[in-house]
């Protein structure tokens, strides 16, 4: 439409919309400039153009079918068409000229604002599209205007029509609806005040749209009626969420809503097939895996801070100013402060490992791993870790310092650029946020959010976005974050579209930490770092000599800038999306077992405990061929996207965009975004059945145990997650892998070993695939029993009859144990109590010659009471191992380092030494010492 709305949005939104009070204003849609139709103007940045006549153009394509017509009689008729109604004599279409790439002027037909009249009609019967429901006014033919709707319009009364009869209610009779956001987006204080404002009776505030925000023990008063928009995935979930409504005895309505379809999830799919189960069942204690390292650590240190607190010492403070020396390089702790508590641990030892042994009495009888060396390891090192959980608060610092400080350098040069200021208000009121420990900057929930202590919100490997306008973070759990934050995709945040533009990745010695990452091509395992890509074969027998490994960034937190508009070409890029890989690591402790069924081998399961997942982004999804990868400056650190390499760097006669100078030898290219998960893992070697098509059989037993997993243990779509790797021989070419998202695991999938959990699953995949559905299920597959939005590119392979056999064969199946997990710690657990890189190259050495793992790592080794040394690694019974790196080479540490090793002799501990400048002599002679001590 050729209006000036349109035509001049900002103009329209300075002298109009602004002007309008906000509570009145239901258009929050963002005009990006002129639109039209031209078959000559080419698409621009400054204006939206559709096609009249191109092969796919929608008038063009309605013709054809509506008049039976072929596409060159439709295109001539089409421009007539056009021609006619843009005439002086007719007036209904007029021209616009904008312009174009070069500034070239095209002219593009829009409609005429002057012939546009808007009326209620009073009638109630139309001529509809039974398909897209669109409403038609035409008086002959009955073809929609939809592009892939092949339908005949039908004529139908919308007497009935919900949203009719609400948009017809006269306003002094209609219901006032205000309506708030409560979501994690919205910030603390403010989700209080709009609290407040909905429990006050003269605030016109009287619908909130939540997120399971309100599930958290809020007491929001007299409400009196709540929607679900879908089913929860669990009777506790349901019980907190309807639970607001209806207090004190009051009457209540709760609504919820269950469907199939593309958007609905495994829950709402079932339930709308068993309405009757929607509030069935009990309220269950809730899973935890409490194996788990990571875990028990961060309840320690929290341990550590009650018990000295109880003996005078001082509290942990909630500002960071409090805590870290921000006037000296490297923001340290304060000299005083980290005395006081190295004191505070070394006395009050003994009594915090009384805390924790009777905290933790029966986990500590229960895992071979957690033990009084494990207890009294955490305890010592208790500021040390402290100090590492700063180091990422000390980066963001500091990165936000150095930008404050180019922001002012520049506003001083140069004119007054209201954008460059306002990024400096936003900076230096986050600087301000971060020093007083405000917000997610309270000390206690930074340190909760970094595994320090033990947080209740986003999981302690959560991937932060900030943003260049507004002071907050948004935080995600990496695998939704390693496509949802990749570069240079859009994220939609209070109302606004930002472009993911920069990394703040890890750095080693000042520049990106990138590691090497190699895929088997044979069975799709994954290889990580220096070590483990060092090698000429795969465990599965693949020669790897002629596979390079490609260069990898760890997925690390964003940043993104506001965009008011993006481009046809950016919207093609963020359609095509991004190729994600999960592939399959060892390492964890591995369970065996051995499925029966008739007196048959049905198939064997592993549940691995501890075990490895590398998710792997590898760029932006080509039209054809393998994605390219990204693209990251390594100065500035901007993702550098369709195209911009050229522009960004500078060259002798063009000092390019990069603000610190970059130039080509300067850019990361080709690099995969890569994060690992721990967890727990369960792995389904199943034979191909006779005559059964491998990549269909497998693909659709895959989403038939997650679907399946989901409904059976009330678990959310994001907790639980899987992929095919290769299998281990010809009859089993395909392995299924299925893995908890949560680090560390809730012991869901381990618990399939537990009798009767793996029979009652099965079941229910029985149930699922329409095994008795009166009308006999699908031919397929359906949105009631397989498909899903998040399965799509699967869909044309799921099958459900090519499965349901092999359910229906295991039935009375038993569960056997033939291999139970190793007692010692695993590879993963010895590296996340590693002190420093030195170590952990040490204990990967130790791994990739094949050496035993040692039995624990940061051993303290006593003296009757009096505790000697921490042991870098230990082997049962006298081994300790030493790994001594550049600090160790001063004197005065290597006189005392030799004092206490003559003790740790004299007391009958067989010393190992592995120095950094010397470290395969020293392998050597650890090899040799270990055989001789070690049964393993």
């Amino acid at each position: 439409i050729r209006h000036e709305s349109a035509l001049r949005p900002g103009a329209f939104t300075t002298e109009v919309l602004e002007r309008l009070n906000e509570d009145a204003l239901i258009h929050d849609e963002e005009f990006g400039g002129p639109i039209g139709y031209s078959d000559t103007a080419p698409f621009s940045y400054g204006y939206q153009v559709y096609r009249l006549t191109g092969t796919n153009a929608q008038m063009v394509v309605w013709v054809k079918r509506a008049l039976g017509a072929d596409h060159t009689t439709a295109s001539e008729l089409v421009t007539c068409l056009v021609e006619k109604l843009g005439s002086q004599q007719a007036g209904f279409l007029v021209r616009h000229t904008v312009r174009g790439p070069g500034r070239v002027p095209y002219d593009l037909w829009m409609v005429n604002p002057e012939v546009l009249t808007l009326q209620a009609d009073e009638g109630s019967t139309y001529r509809i599209c039974p398909r897209c429901l669109t409403v038609h006014r035409f008086r002959r033919l009955e073809q929609c205007t939809g592009s892939t709707c092949h339908t005949t319009l039908q004529e139908r009364s919308l007497e009935g029509n919900y949203f009719r009869q609400i948009y017809t209610v006269p306003l002094e009779e209609a219901a006032q609806v205000r309506a708030e956001e409560h979501s994690g987006q919205v910030g603390g204080q403010e989700r209080r005040e709009i609290e407040l404002r909905f429990r006050d009776a003269e605030d016109p505030l009287n619908v909130l749209i939540c997120t399971p925000t309100m599930e958290l023990g809020i007491d929001i008063g007299h409400l009196n009626a709540v929607t679900l928009r879908n089913v929860p995935p669990s009777p506790s979930h349901y019980a907190q969420r309807v639970g607001r409504a209806g207090r004190s005895g009051q009457p209540s309505l709760i609504s919820v809503f269950a469907g199939v379809g593309s958007a609905r999830g495994p829950h709402d799919q079932y339930f709308y097939r068993f309405p009757e189960r929607m509030i069935a069942g009990a309220i269950a204690a809730p899973r935890f895996r409490l194996d788990n390292q990571a875990l028990i650590r961060a309840h320690v240190h929290s341990l550590v801070l009650e018990t000295m607190g109880l003996r005078g010492v001082e509290k942990l403070p909630g500002r960071p100013l409090d805590l870290l020396d921000l006037s000296r390089e490297g923001y340290p702790l304060y000299a005083d402060w980290e005395a006081a508590y190295r004191g505070g641990v070394s006395r009050c030892l003994s009594e915090i490992v009384v805390a924790v042994e009777e905290a933790f009495a029966g986990e500590i009888a229960e895992f071979g791993w957690f033990d009084r060396a494990f207890v009294e390891g955490t305890v010592q090192g208790f500021v040390g870790d402290l100090d590492r959980a700063l180091d990422r608060w000390r980066a963001e610092y500091r990165r936000l310092d150095e930008e404050r400080e180019a922001l002012n350098r520049l506003l001083g040069q140069e004119k007054v650029d209201p954008a460059m200021n306002r990024r400096r208000v936003v900076v230096e009121a986050k600087l301000q946020a971060m020093r007083e420990g405000e917000g997610d900057w309270y000390l206690y929930r930074y340190l909760g959010g970094e595994g320090f202590l033990p947080g209740y919100a986003f999981p302690p490997q959560a991937v932060a976005l900030s943003f260049d306008d507004q002071e907050d973070e948004l935080a995600r759990d990496p695998a939704i974050a390693l496509t949802e934050y990749a570069p240079g995709n859009f994220v939609y945040y209070r109302g606004q579209r930002y472009e993911v533009t920069h990394a703040r990745p890890r750095t080693r010695e000042m520049q990106p930490d990138v590691e090497p990452v190699l895929v088997c091509p044979a069975c799709g395992r994954a290889y990580h770092g220096a070590h483990e890509t060092n090698r000429a074969t795969c465990v599965c027998g693949q020669d790897l000599s002629g596979v390079h490994p490609r260069p990898c960034l760890a997925l690390s937190d964003m940043f993104a800038k506001q965009r008011a508009r993006i481009t046809a070409d950016e919207e093609e890029r963020l359609r095509l999306g991004y190729v994600t890989t999960e592939h399959y690591m060892a390492g964890g402790r591995p369970a065996i077992y051995r499925v029966w069924a008739g007196g048959r081998l049905a198939f064997r399961m592993t549940v691995e405990h501890g075990g490895r997942v590398l998710l792997l982004n590898r760029g932006q999804r080509e039209r054809e061929g393998e994605p390219r990868g990204f693209t990251l400056c390594r100065k500035c650190h901007r993702w550098l996207v369709a195209g911009r390499e050229e522009k960004h760097v500078g060259t002798p006669t063009d000092r390019g965009e990069c603000p610190r100078g970059a130039r080509a030898e300067d850019l990361l290219d080709g690099l995969w975004l890569v994060q690992t998960l721990q967890s727990d893992l369960v792995l389904l070697d199943v034979p191909l059945p006779a005559g059964a098509e491998s990549e269909v059989f497998y693909t659709t037993l895959m989403h038939t145990w997650l679907r399946t997993l989901f409904v059976t243990f009330n678990l959310d779509e994001s907790e639980l997650a899987g992929f095919l790797t290769g299998g281990p021989d010809d009859k089993t070419p395909w392995r299924v892998v299925l893995y908890e998202t949560s680090v560390g695991g809730s012991g869901v999938l381990a618990s399939l070993a537990e009798p009767g959990r793996l029979e009652m699953a099965v079941a229910r995949a029985r149930e699922l695939l329409h095994e008795r559905d009166p009308q006999g299920g699908c031919e397929r597959a359906c949105y009631e029993c397989l498909l899903s939005f998040y399965n799509q590119r699967d869909h044309q392979l799921l099958d459900r009859t090519a499965v349901l056999p092999l359910l229906q064969a295991v039935e009375g199946l038993s569960v056997e144990l033939v291999e139970p997990p190793l007692q010692g710690p695993s590879f993963e657990e010895l590296d996340a109590g590693c002190q420093s890189n030195g170590e952990r190259q040490v204990l990967a050495a130790i791994r990739d010659r094949g050496l035993p793992l040692p039995d624990a790592s940061q051993k303290a080794v006593y003296d009757g009471d009096e505790p000697i040394a921490v042991a870098d690694f230990f082997y049962e019974p006298h081994i300790v191992v030493f790994v001594d790196g550049s600090p160790h080479f001063r004197d005065y540490v290597a006189n005392a380092d030799e004092r206490k090793r003559r003790r740790l002799r004299a007391l009958g501990y067989r010393i190992v030494v592995v120095r950094s400048d010397d470290m395969e002599s020293c392998l050597d002679d650890l090899s040799a010492r270990v055989p001789q001590s070690v049964g393993h």
